[in-house]
């Protein structure tokens, strides 16, 4: 008996010892944080009203209990109340003015098994309550307002959300996946409606629902909604064979997005003030039909990466994007683009498209001989699109104010793009991607934000006499080989011609002038040859980054700001027969630049050095016969050593007192290089010819 009672007085002294202790702020700690710091796993904190100015981590299992609404305030910098660990309670605070990034919330919920209830979460720059990758939680009785998303669960499943409010946020709701979310969530005092794995349901005005999402459904109609301020405002993730239909659809990212849905039918709906309005991605199958997208930031309709649709009388006025689609899809000229037909072309071969039929946008799929021609066209995703199209010819149109290209080649060869004016454009003016042997010649491409003309793995092209300027990049080629950019005046932009992963391009008799920065650059790019072009007036004007075996002739790279010739990390390359005068320095080897020959270059009149290597890591190189005149500080510096003639001649220097006694042409005595021990052992008495 004595055993039994001793045993039990045991257990009651280990189960006192293992409970959970009640941690109050700011009775025992002055701040919720250091609360948290010296907690154990399961206990509770209980924080009483006033206003806590921290970033709160809770990174333990704890309950967060707030007594009389307390209230977390970020102070404009990053999250309020973050939940980085699973198991977590929180209840009953105030979490505001966070800011600071995409991803910075009122409450944060990283990790999993939590549960988030009776919160306020208001006044946030970005969202109220973000749960971001977590699962398994549960939302519920919260407020979320006056933030720019109230409820957003980013790439996060297998959440319970019940009876939470979300109102006067600029986006009041937003999730993806599977979730459990009834219609005890409001969205400005409206259900939300969120069906997983729905069939044969009928959404209508009766429901007064606020946003829909239709996950793993069938069979739904959903028509006469008002639905607006939400991430999007209705969204159909692997959904098919249901009706959107008459609904008005505004203040949301995506008015009516469609993901890996098919056989769904959008029609006699309205989409505007949303960033996109009909946005349809991996899906097939769907008719688009009698729509208005109007007024929307970014798109109107696009139909990306998706195939046999059906559009048929859709309107798109006004939106900064009308209209953008890829693929083989069914899309006739009843659809209209601030009042222009559509015209996309699949299949199609023979067909002349021109000022006569006042095309909007043009697309050609899959087409042969194509004549497009005479039209101004705007404010598309791409103005002018050939997708797997050739012996085709774009030329004298007006191409402006589009989102991915002016005019755009994907996967077509043979084609001649002639004559265009490309203006002020998002990404580029003209784009060829993974296109072959076409010819783009004579037109005139300026004010794009990004680039002017953009080659991306690209073979055979001739880019000649284009006139590119005011451009944030000029020419850029990308991963492309073997194409000739002959004759183009490229100037004004943030770079000229850059040649990234290129090989065996033509860079020929290019104006590569007044660029903010290079003239004409190579990075990680071999085996080109850049001859006879002017690259003046820029930062530096031709520069060479990890390059090699590239053959730099006749190129006059003078009164550039800093240098005229720079290669860095750069090896086995000829810079012959160039002109450097004029610059801060002529010509520059650096950070281990190897085996170049340098030679017949006049580096001359330059405000600091002709020829400088200034890296002891800089080794056999070549340099002879090259001219070094008046350069303010020193001719020529080398702190390495390196062969400074071929063994019977070396260079001019003006500043050598040189004699000839035999006029050979030679010095008698050798040259030493400025800095080091480099020698060069037949100085020139005249300048070579």
């Amino acid at each position: 008996m004595r055993l039994e009672l001793n045993l039990t007085l045991m257990l009651m002294l280990l189960s006192s010892t293992s409970q959970a202790a009640t941690i109050s702020v700011p009775g025992d700690y002055a701040t919720i944080q250091a609360a948290i710091d010296m907690a154990k796993d399961g206990d509770l904190i209980e924080v009483k009203s006033g206003i806590y100015y921290e970033n709160v981590d809770v990174n333990k299992p704890l309950t967060m209990r707030g007594v009389g609404m307390p209230t977390v305030d970020a102070s404009g910098n990053d999250t309020a109340i973050t939940l980085s660990a699973d198991g977590i309670t929180l209840e009953g605070f105030v979490a505001t003015n966070a800011s600071g990034g995409g991803r910075d919330a009122g409450i944060k919920v990283k990790s999993n098994d939590n549960y988030v209830k009776g919160n306020n979460a208001s006044g946030n720059d970005r969202s109220g309550i973000l749960l971001q990758m977590s699962r398994n939680n549960t939302i519920a009785n919260n407020n979320a307002s006056e933030n720019d998303h109230g409820i957003n669960l980013y790439i996060s499943s297998n959440n319970i959300m019940r009876d939470n409010q979300m109102s006067g946020n600029l986006h009041n709701f937003e999730a993806y996946g599977h979730n459990d979310i009834d219609t005890s969530n409001l969205v400005d005092g409206k259900p939300v409606y969120y069906l997983v794995g729905a069939s044969d349901k009928v959404i209508d005005s009766s429901s007064d629902a606020g946003v829909v999402y239709c996950i793993d459904c069938r069979n739904i109609a959903m028509r006469d909604l008002a639905l607006k301020n939400n991430g999007y405002g209705i969204c159909f993730e692997n959904t098919s064979n249901s009706k959107i239909e008459n609904n008005n659809v505004s203040g949301s990212y995506y008015g009516i997005y469609l993901t890996k849905s098919d056989n769904n039918t959008i029609e006699g709906n309205n989409a505007f003030d949303n960033d996109d309005g009909i946005y349809l991605i991996s899906s097939s199958n769907n008719t688009i039909e009698s729509n208005n997208a109007f007024d929307n930031d970014d798109e109107g309709i696009g139909v990306w990466s998706s195939s046999n649709n059906i559009m048929r009388d859709n309107q798109m006025s006004g939106n900064r994007y009308n209209f953008g689609a890829h693929g083989h899809n069914n899309v006739d000229t009843s659809n209209l683009v601030d009042g222009k037909p559509v015209y996309y072309l699949v299949d199609a071969f023979d067909i002349v498209v021109d000022s006569s039929l006042d095309a909007g946008v043009v697309s050609c799929v899959d087409c042969v001989n194509i004549t497009v021609s005479g039209l101004n066209i705007k404010n598309n995703s791409y103005g002018i699109c050939f997708d797997n199209t050739s012996n085709s010819i774009v030329k004298n149109n007006s191409v402006s104010y589009n989102e991915i290209s002016g005019i755009g080649l994907s996967l077509s060869c043979n084609n001649t793009v002639e004559g265009n004016t490309v203006t002020v454009n998002t990404d580029e003016g003209i784009r060829l991607a993974s296109a072959s042997n076409n010819i783009i010649e004579g037109n005139t491409i300026t004010g794009n934000i990004d680039h002017g003309i953009y080659l991306y793995s690209s073979i055979g092209n001739t880019i000649a006499s284009n006139n590119v300027s005011y451009n944030d990049e000029g020419i850029d080629l990308y991963y492309s080989d073997s194409n000739t950019i002959g004759g183009n005046n490229v100037s004004y932009n943030g770079e000229g011609i850059q040649l990234y992963s290129s090989s065996k391009n033509m860079i020929l008799r290019n104006k590569a002038i007044d660029n903010n920065n290079y003239g004409i650059s190579l990075l990680f790019s071999d085996n080109n040859t850049i001859a006879d072009n002017n690259a003046t007036g820029n930062e530096d004007g031709i520069h060479l980054g990890e390059s090699s075996n590239n053959n730099i002739e006749g190129n006059n790279a003078g009164h550039n700001e800093f240098s005229g010739f720079v290669l860095s990390a750069s090896s086995n390359n000829t810079i012959l027969d160039n002109n450097a005068c004029y610059n801060g320095f002529g010509i520059e080897l650096v950070d281990s630049s190897n085996s170049n020959i340098i030679s017949e270059n006049n580096a001359s009149y330059n405000e600091f050095v002709g020829i400088r290597l200034p890296d002891s890591n800089n080794d056999n190189n070549v340099i002879y016969r090259n001219s070094f005149v008046d350069n303010e500080k020193i001719n020529a510096g080398d702190i390495d050593i390196n062969q400074w003639d071929d063994g019977t001649m070396g260079n001019y220097y003006s500043n050598f007192d040189c004699s000839d006694s035999n006029s050979d042409g030679i010095c008698d005595s050798a040259y030493k290089i400025p800095g080091g021990e480099s020698v060069d052992k037949y100085p020139l008495a005249k300048p070579p010819t």
